[in-house]
């Protein structure tokens, strides 16, 4: 496609147009954001949403790309939702050009690489922040089933908004389609067990490690060595990189060493949460809180029952403490519904403004099952009824009993979380007991904005009594489905 220039007698360079979309949706622009070994992330734009996206292409063999392979895993891609993990918009396979294009969320500064040369002055707190969103993605990749492993997490597959500092793990894909050994793209960052020809999602973490060396020093690792030799000498035989010596903060040093151990001793994503070095200052965490209160060991405050018409069983929500992405501490209210040997527990807060981060926990004591699923939810496009089913569609170990109570869940905590939200359509795909006038509708939805009134109540009440060093039970109601 040739470039397009501007009419306009303006002061701005415009952008080159080099490539459209076969739906013409996508436009991709001339512009590198990042590049690796057969892959490179350009900026484009979405001409439906009128905003910018990430146009990633893959240069792949014959065989990969015409096998079932490839188009499963780009599925597979699709169902990732989570607030750290870069969106998944759409992808293609280009047989003549032998490429995948995959257009993904743009991240308004770039990659994390880029922003921190730019800005040199970052503060530790900045740091701690953007390790916290980091892992959070991984230990949702992680715990998918199988698990998702990155294996070419770099700082350039790192992705920020500078105005609200989110950071997003883009760059998913290549690895998981290219059936290549994981870890194996940018050599810097690939954990020596890969060079023995194994590898698990560890891999990532050993890269992660690498990711906050640099983000610490600003230098490239093992830019001490001057040839591709003495890299690979040293990657395989597990020295670290100089520029760890750099690192003169004891807890930080630590924290990176425990990324970069042998594989054995190495911690997970979720591990690594826990490490002293990601603690929070004393100024934003909230005196004489515990990190998490065991409702189970504690007396309810309050037994006052309120009805929800529904037939989906015993419905309650309680209030423990918590950390969001962004790494600070509140009090979430989670949902719950038993019924029979199962239950069901839903928790959720607010990612952004255009998203919700979902964590939906399944037990059922007959089978000694417990299981976990973290999701995205996206209100202006999705409802709980499809997100439901989606959940149960792509999951194996759920069955189409878990779509009524999921669905409810859901639309109870979105009447909490998002103003003016309105509840799937009740009544479809049910049975006849459960299917309700059109009026009880109404009073549903009163019932729940009851529910509401009262849990955020108990909140602020909670939230000062834990404030001012008391101890408190959390707040817990009981309602009849």
């Amino acid at each position: 496609m040739a470039c397009v220039k501007s009419k306009l007698d303006l002061d701005v360079e415009e952008d080159c147009v080099v490539e459209e979309s076969p739906n013409n949706r996508y436009i991709r622009y001339d512009e590198v954001l990042g590049f690796g070994n057969s892959r490179a992330v350009y900026k484009g734009f979405d001409k439906d949403d009128g905003t910018e996206v990430c146009w990633n292409k893959f240069c792949l063999s014959d065989d990969v790309l015409n096998s079932g392979f490839c188009r499963e895993k780009l599925a597979s891609i699709r169902l990732l939702k989570h607030g750290n993990v870069a969106r998944y918009l759409g992808s293609w396979v280009d047989v003549e050009n032998k490429t995948v294009n995959m257009i993904t969320e743009s991240c308004s500064s770039g990659s994390l690489r880029k922003f921190r040369m730019k800005h040199k002055g970052v503060d530790m707190k900045a740091i701690k922040k953007w390790a916290r969103q980091i892992l959070e993605g991984l230990c949702y990749l992680h715990s998918r089933s199988p698990p998702v492993i990155h294996g070419d997490l770099n700082c350039d597959e790192l992705f920020i908004n500078g105005n609200g500092g989110e950071v997003k793990i883009g760059g998913l894909g290549f690895a998981m389609i290219s059936q290549q050994a994981v870890g194996g793209f940018v050599p810097e960052f690939v954990a020596p067990e890969v060079f023995e020809g194994a590898g698990d999602q560890l891999v990532d973490i050993y890269a992660f490690g690498m990711c906050m060396l640099e983000l610490f020093t600003c230098e490239y690792p093992y830019s001490e060595c001057t040839n591709a030799g003495q890299r690979y000498k040293k990657i395989a035989s597990g020295v670290k990189p100089a520029a760890l010596e750099k690192v003169k903060n004891q807890q930080a040093k630590d924290f990176i060493e425990k990324c970069l151990a042998p594989a054995s001793q190495r911690l997970s994503a979720t591990e690594l949460l826990k490490h002293p070095f990601l603690s929070y200052d004393d100024s934003k965490e909230p005196s004489k809180c515990p990190k998490f209160i065991d409702a189970n060991l504690l007396q309810p405050k309050s037994k006052a029952p309120s009805q929800i018409s529904s037939g989906c069983g015993n419905v309650s929500w309680e209030s423990t403490w918590s950390t969001n992405a962004k790494g600070d501490r509140v009090l979430v209210t989670e949902f719950y519904i038993s019924k029979g040997n199962k239950e069901w527990r839903l928790r959720g807060e607010k990612a952004d403004d255009n998203s919700i981060s979902f964590v939906l926990l399944v037990k059922d004591a007959r089978l000694h099952k417990r299981l976990k699923f973290e999701y995205t939810f996206f209100p202006k496009i999705d409802n709980a009824e499809s997100v439901a089913e989606e959940l149960v569609s792509c999951n194996e170990e759920l069955s189409m009993e878990d779509i009524p109570p999921t669905r409810e869940l859901m639309d109870t905590l979105l009447f909490q979380l998002v103003r003016g939200w309105k509840s799937s359509n009740r009544g479809v795909n049910r049975s006849s007991e459960e299917n309700a006038p059109a009026e009880n509708d109404q009073h549903f939805l009163q019932s729940c904005r009851d529910l509401l009134r009262k849990s955020e109540e108990a909140h602020e009440n909670d939230k000062k009594s834990w404030l001012s060093g008391r101890m408190p039970v959390p707040s817990k109601s009981v309602l009849s489905r």
